[in-house]
């Protein structure tokens, strides 16, 4: 077991805020539990209202992850309903569940650091990649201002999204100097350093933060660092343009350790795989982008918004007896104008999106973890994404919206092999995604809606290798088709007021019941992938959000699911050479739990400290598709205190927070259809962590 924080830091930190005078008259914490009521995302689809649009969504401010470990996105996303974020012990790698979509990752194959089904942009640019993965390298929450989730398909206004919407936004248009420092420590080794300053000049605000990490890791071999670096312009040349400007770098590197078989995990979960150490598996990711937007109004209303990025990317990976060097650039834009009709009664949106990620890679022999002489493999994975897409808006009486949309999107990939040419392919994919929504608004604090659209998934580049016999004569697998989805939705959030005990009661429910056609899948331990042929899923996603007289204030997320395989037959191995056909219908889906709960009680002082007591459940679910590798459930207590102090004449916030209070031994993830009988990934064990934020004007 690795050294746990330090008590003489602890004891240093508490001594230092005893030092400074509590203020007698500081503004209590903001409650982070309330969401706004009129939340205006600034990002790449005009008009994105987060509380009108009809679908489940919700807006996370930065106030919600104030005193939380700011390494992944995890605990900022702990209090949405229906989202289920889990990290992988502590580290930056966080696996995100929406809806059953990214349960998967993608097994033995760079299963750390991505997700797949679910959309995920930082200020608007998207992160996730033209296949559908998403690498997290710049997904900082310290670097973040709010988070915006969508959980319903969002593939009419994104591209393939079936899983929903995941919104990163690291600023908006301030109105003074200000300047900010936050440190935190925790066990095992973690550290962490942010620093934020923005200027207002003119019509123009400038913005500059960073943050440097390190974590020498709960389990053996699984020391990570990360340095960010996030830069943005925002301007007003007129009242009718805007122009925005981000930069954004960084440098991650995470070691890995694997997933244990349960005798392992049992024995002892701070141990790694010992194929993992002997390889030295690690990823080294350098990633810098520059995106620029510009957005302006017409006379009439009419507003249109250009955008454009690139992302270049140098990813080093020891992983599988290979080193593997990727240079690859990420690039492209989009165009998007919408307008009112009929008296304001009809409100369009038209646009394109466009972006294409290329390179090449390169596999080398593995000696003692470091790249050997020997190219193994030299290929080029290039692979673009073009949509179009219009949605109307139709506002029959003021209660009433009736939304309509549709989206065509054209995936195509290039395969070449440069030792080979012989197999080199392309192959195009295709999709129309149609929307239909209707909403109504009894009340401006409430809001009811029902959905039914059509999603797209591609698959994966680290998902097309062709099995055999196809191997010899493609480099891209002719039995993949893209996974197809239908969901229909019932849903209602806002809240109450009130002079009672009770002064605020929040609420978003959300019943949904999908269809996912040609599921893709892993099989032979990864190696290639299948469709499977047709997977059911339904849920209730419950969130609820309490102010109370007297300081109190509580938050409860629930979620219930049942999700099973109507139609999966496929192929495993006899042992001897040869296949054997099994048949998975009435299974239950691998990587979903059927049951997620979250809660926290909090109760805030007059003079702004509090305290707060967390708690989360997750219930037992299959780890692999033949419904052999269980995952037990778990609850897992967490306690935090923290204060409002002055500190050199400015408000500061000092906290000290108690994770996993009893030790418990849980699996936080899971690799899928794990390889040797290795599919659990330990969690956390009992932990300490304390920050810092000081506001220095």
């Amino acid at each position: 077991m690795r050294s746990r924080f330090p008590l003489t830091s602890l004891a240093a930190v508490l001594l230092l805020a005893a030092s400074f005078a509590i203020a007698d008259e500081v503004p209590p914490i903001e409650t982070v539990y309330a969401q706004a009521d009129t939340v205006t995302v600034i990002g790449e689809r005009a008009g994105s209202d987060a509380t009108s649009a009809p679908m489940a969504t919700a807006v996370v401010p930065a106030a919600a992850w104030q005193a939380a470990r700011t390494s992944g996105l995890n605990e900022a996303l702990t209090g949405v309903p229906g989202l289920i974020a889990q990290s992988r012990a502590g580290s930056t790698d966080v696996r995100i569940t929406n809806r059953g979509f990214g349960a998967r990752g993608a097994g033995e194959r760079s299963n750390a650091g991505t997700t797949r089904g679910i959309r995920v942009t930082l200020d608007g640019f998207p992160l996730t990649e033209p296949d559908g993965r998403t690498s997290m390298d710049l997904a900082d929450p310290a670097l973040l201002d709010r988070i915006r989730v969508v959980r319903s398909n969002s593939s009419v206004l994104y591209g393939p999204a079936s899983g929903g919407l995941i919104e990163l936004q690291t600023t908006n248009f301030f109105g003074d100097n200000y300047g900010r420092g936050r440190a935190e420590f925790g066990s095992f080794g973690y550290a962490k350093q942010v620093a934020e300053t923005g200027f207002v000049t003119g019509s123009a605000n400038i913005r500059v933060a960073g943050s440097t990490e390190n974590f020498d890791g709960y389990r053996a071999h699984s020391r990570g660092a990360r340095s960010s670096l996030f830069t943005t312009i925002l301007a007003e040349p007129s009242p009718a343009t805007h122009i925005g400007v981000y930069l954004a770098g960084t440098h991650n590197i995470q070691h890995l350790s694997g997933a244990l078989t349960q005798a392992e995990f049992d024995a002892d979960p701070t141990q790694a795989n010992p194929d993992y150490v002997a390889q030295d598996a690690r990823r080294d990711n350098w990633i810098g982008r520059l995106g620029t937007r510009v957005a302006h109004d017409f006379a009439g209303g009419q507003e249109l918004v250009i955008g454009a990025f690139v992302e270049p990317k140098t990813i080093h990976r020891s992983e599988r007896n290979r080193y593997r060097d990727f240079q690859r650039v990420h690039a492209g834009g989009s165009a998007v104008l919408s307008g009112p009709l009929a008296e304001g009664r009809v409100r369009w949106t038209v646009g394109v999106d466009e972006a294409i990620q290329d390179g090449n890679g390169l596999f080398y022999n593995l000696v003692d973890g470091q790249r050997g002489s020997t190219l193994v493999s030299n290929t080029r994975e290039g692979i673009n994404n073009f949509g179009t897409f219009g949605e109307f808006v139709f506002t029959p009486r003021e209660a009433w919206q009736l939304t309509a949309g549709a989206r065509w999107d054209n995936v195509h990939y290039i395969s070449e092999d440069h030792q080979d040419p012989t197999i080199n392919a392309e192959r195009s994919l295709d999709q129309v995604s149609p929307r239909l929504a209707l909403s109504y608004r009894p009340a401006p604090n409430r809001m009811f809606f029902a959905a039914l659209s059509r999603g797209l998934e591609t698959p994966a580049f680290n998902e097309v290798d062709p099995p055999a016999p196809y191997d010899a004569s493609t480099s891209l697998n002719p039995l993949l088709e893209p996974s197809r989805s239908l969901t229909g939705e019932v849903g209602t959030r806002g809240y109450f007021e009130g002079d009672g005990f009770v002064t605020r009661l929040g609420y978003d429910v959300a019943v949904y019941s999908l269809e996912v056609l040609n599921d893709i899948v892993p099989w032979d331990g990864g190696a290639t992938y299948l469709t499977a042929g047709k997977t059911h899923r339904r849920g209730l996603e419950v969130g609820l959000t309490a102010d109370c007289a007297g300081g109190l204030s509580a938050r409860l997320t629930g979620t219930l699911t049942h999700n099973r395989y109507v139609d999966y037959t496929t192929s495993v191995s006899d042992g001897d050479g040869g296949w054997v056909s099994v048949v998975y219908d009435g299974n239950e889906s691998a990587g979903i739990p059927s049951l997620a709960v979250q809660g926290a009680l909090r109760y805030t002082a007059p003079a702004g400290a509090y305290v707060e007591v967390a708690a989360q459940h997750m219930g037992a679910y299959w780890a692999n598709d033949a419904n052999t590798d269980h995952v037990e459930a778990y609850t897992v207590l967490d306690a935090t205190v923290g204060v409002n102090v002055r500190m050199f004449g400015h408000e500061s916030l000092l906290f000290v927070s108690g994770r996993n209070l009893t030790d418990e031994l849980y699996a936080a993830s899971v690799y899928i259809n794990g390889v040797g009988g290795r599919y659990l990934e330990p969690g956390l064990g009992r932990n300490v962590l304390a920050g810092l934020t000081l506001n220095a004007w």
